[in-house]
C-alpha cells in the first residue's frame, strides 16, 4: 500500500488473482489459529507431541482425529464471521519415514489414510522427501506422485 510505496518501483508478476495471493498462517497456538480464522486464506497446523507443545505453548496434536476437532473448530468460527472454511495443508503424521529415506514405506503408510486426512478437512498434503540428490529427488517424487495421486494427477 502507499505507506510502504518507493517511488519508481513495481513488483512483478502481479497477483494471479483478485485480491493478491492467499495468506497462510501456520501453528497452533492461539494467537495463529485466531490469525487464520480472521485473516488467512489457509491454515498449516503443526502435528507435534504433548512434549513439544508444551515446550511451543500451544495444542498438542498427535493423531487425525484431534487434527479432525482442530479444523472442526477453526471453521465453525470462520463460519460465524461468515467465510467459507479454510483451506488446511498438513505434513502428515507417518513423515518420519520420510526421513529414513524410505519413500515406498512412507506412501504405504499414508495412501490408506488420506480419504481420513480429506474427511478431518486437509485440503493439501505437505510432503517433504529426504532425497540425497536430485537423481534421488526425482525418483521419490515420481513414487510419490505415482502411489499418492494415482492416474489421475
Amino acid at each position: 500500500g502507499p505507506e510502504f510505496g518507493v517511488p519508481g518501483h513495481i513488483s512483478l508478476p502481479a497477483p494471479d488473482q483478485p485480491g493478491g495471493p492467499p495468506i497462510w498462517i501456520g501453528g497452533n497456538s492461539a494467537a495463529a489459529r485466531r490469525r487464520a480464522v480472521e485473516l488467512g486464506d489457509g491454515w498449516l497446523p503443526m502435528g507435534q507431541s504433548a512434549e513439544m507443545a508444551a515446550i511451543t505453548r500451544s495444542l498438542p496434536l498427535e493423531d487425525i482425529g484431534t487434527l479432525r476437532t482442530m479444523i472442526g473448530e477453526q471453521n465453525a468460527r470462520r463460519a460465524e464471521l461468515g467465510k467459507s472454511a479454510l483451506d488446511v495443508s498438513f505434513v502428515p503424521f507417518e513423515a518420519s519415514l520420510l526421513r529414513s529415506g524410505d519413500t515406498a514405506a512412507f506412501c504405504d503408510a499414508v495412501q490408506p489414510l488420506l480419504p481420513e486426512y480429506a474427511d478431518a478437512g486437509v485440503t493439501w498434503i505437505t510432503i517433504e522427501p529426504a532425497s540425497r540428490s536430485i537423481d534421488d529427488f526425482r525418483v521419490d517424487v515420481s513414487m510419490i506422485a505415482d502411489r499418492l495421486l494415482g492416474p489421475n494427477r
